[in-house]
């Protein structure tokens, strides 16, 4: 009896015993544009503030690679959840999915140690379907997150009548990348004087949405400011491409918003580019957005003066202002690759969680630690609420309609 009893205390005890804390994995790629945001919506949306570690620390959202560490207790309770992100451009992460072998560089730890890894999931300015990596919806899922809008900037050295750039201007300038400067000012004394385009790579959704919006195709002519005067006849100017920049896959031109920005804030002559907005209010401090078609994605954006904090958006959420896209989160319905030590249906609860999607995969406005959320709550504020929407489109660079 005294055996039996000692055992069925022990099956017991055995029986409370709970399953060992896990650590899971999450590799984030895709959007430069988007960055911030997933930066915060994660940051302050998912993870619990008790035990949170980040690299680099603090302030990493501006960045295109970080790494954070801590607990998401509503998803995945007494677990360790590492998110590492590495923003290459909104193709360059539909691509990593597409092949599921590519593998970017991330942070392994909150020590600043370097790995390569495949991709999780990645955030995308523009569909799937846009890009020359189409993900089958058998084998992936991609939700609509928010709206990204994206503007025309000049530079500090851009004379300042040219306050507005038009989709017909455009279809002449995008593909040259360079122009006489009296073809935006109109005055006849600038006929001898330039105009660059400060272009993104092929790896940008960004760049897609902007040559889809002003019905341009083809290889454009792409230029890098050079600052090395030893290699281009003693000055410092405006080269014709002809090398990739950093982790551009796909094309000539600049791989990350911040790229732009800096070449834009270096350039000493004439310069235009297009921008999402985070990244736009750090060319010349915000204060060289140009109306689009004659209209700001935000009629409390005006040139020459600071960006607002919290944009109304207005003329995109009404149907005024085309340069805009969904953003996209994508990822594969089944772990099925290498570099990945979490599941599928893992991959999917958080996924769902951060674009706030129930767990039929119908959008819930305002769900709790979700993109919509946190947009709705935080500053500065750089996308749109997908149910503010008066207006949506079926394609990148499509028509607009209520």
């Amino acid at each position: 009896m005294k055996k039996i009893l000692t055992l069925s205390v022990l099956a017991g005890l055995l029986g409370t015993v709970s399953a060992p804390a896990a650590v899971k994995d999450i590799y984030i790629t895709g959007s430069t544009a988007f960055r911030a945001q997933a930066y915060s919506a994660i940051k302050n949306g998912l993870y619990s503030a008790t035990g949170f570690t980040e690299f680099p620390s603090p302030g990493a959202g501006g960045n295109s690679v970080w790494i954070m560490s801590g607990s998401m207790p509503t998803l995945f309770p007494g677990d360790t959840v590492i998110v590492h992100a590495n923003f290459t451009g909104s193709v360059q992460g539909i691509y990593s999915l597409y092949n599921n072998s590519d593998t970017k560089v991330y942070y392994k730890d909150t020590s600043g140690t370097l790995i390569t890894n495949t991709a999780t999931c990645a955030f995308s300015d523009v569909d799937s379907v846009s890009t020359s990596y189409p993900l089958d919806s058998g084998t992936f899922i991609e939700l609509h997150v928010a709206i990204q809008p994206f503007v025309w900037v000049r530079n500090a050295a851009t004379p300042t009548s040219i306050t507005n750039v038009t989709i017909q201007q455009l279809q002449e300038f995008m593909p040259l990348g360079k122009i006489t400067l009296s073809y935006f000012t109109g005055n006849p004394s600038d006929s001898t004087k330039s105009v660059w385009l400060v272009n993104r790579s092929l790896d940008s959704g960004t760049r897609v949405t902007a040559y889809a919006d002003a019905y341009v195709s083809g290889s454009p002519t792409v230029w890098y400011w050079n600052t090395n005067a030893a290699m281009y006849g003693g000055k410092v100017a405006f080269v014709v491409a002809t090398n990739y920049l950093g982790p551009s896959l796909f094309s000539y031109g600049y791989v990350g918003g911040g790229d732009v920005a800096n070449a834009m804030n270096l350039a000493n002559t004439n310069a235009l580019a297009y921008l999402g907005i985070a990244d736009a209010k750090n060319v010349n401090g915000g204060l060289d957005i140009m109306t689009y078609n004659g209209f700001m994605p935000s009629s409390d954006i005006k040139t020459g003066a600071a960006v607002p904090t919290t944009p109304a958006f207005d003329n995109v959420i009404n149907g005024q202002y085309s340069y805009w896209a969904y953003e996209c989160l994508d990822y594969p319905r089944t772990i099925a690759y290498g570099g990945q030590d979490i599941s599928g249906a893992d991959v999917d609860t958080f996924c769902r969680a951060l674009a706030g999607y129930d767990s039929s995969y119908n959008f819930v406005p305002g769900a709790p630690g979700s993109i919509d959320s946190v947009i709705a709550t935080t500053s500065p504020k750089i996308a749109v609420r997908l149910g503010d929407m008066n207006v949506g489109r079926a394609a990148v660079g499509g028509p607009i309609a209520p």
